[in-house]
């Protein structure tokens, strides 16, 4: 599998993971494909648990009003990235806690002390109960 996501929209999450330091930041990947994914656009949303470190919680208004927007088009939601402020750009415990639909990508941005970022893509794999790295395309 494969994750493609242009220079801006890299560069867009990029920046909101060091904007929200230290708490983390999180949106939505919409767009298209199967095997090969294309993301179309990238939606932001609120952390609600901001308030309580190495945690994130997408705001589910979020998610239903992008998925209302998908219907009838041949987009879709991907899957969501959040930040790891200070931690690595990989699943944590709780993030795999939290993990419960296998199509969805995780795209998981590493944001160091002096502000270098680090990013990798996961999908949940439920017959090893972890997640398996996802391919990422940027350009």
């Amino acid at each position: 599998m494969i994750l493609r996501l242009s220079l801006g929209h890299h560069a867009a999450i990029l920046d909101s993971a060091r904007a929200a330091r230290p708490a983390e930041a999180c949106g939505l990947l919409v767009g298209r494909g199967r095997g090969r994914l294309t993301v179309t656009r990238i939606v932001p949303a609120a952390n609600l648990l901001a308030h309580v470190p190495g945690r994130f919680e997408l705001d589910p208004r979020v998610r239903l009003a992008v998925e209302k927007e998908c219907r009838g088009s041949p987009e879709r939601v991907l899957g969501h990235w959040h930040s790891h402020p200070g931690g690595p750009a990989s699943p944590s415990a709780a993030d795999l806690a939290m993990a419960y639909e296998p199509d969805l990508v995780w795209l998981i941005v590493a944001v160091a002390a002096d502000g270098t970022v680090d990013a990798n893509a996961f999908r949940l794999d439920p017959q090893s109960a972890g997640f398996r790295i996802v391919t990422l395309s940027i350009g």
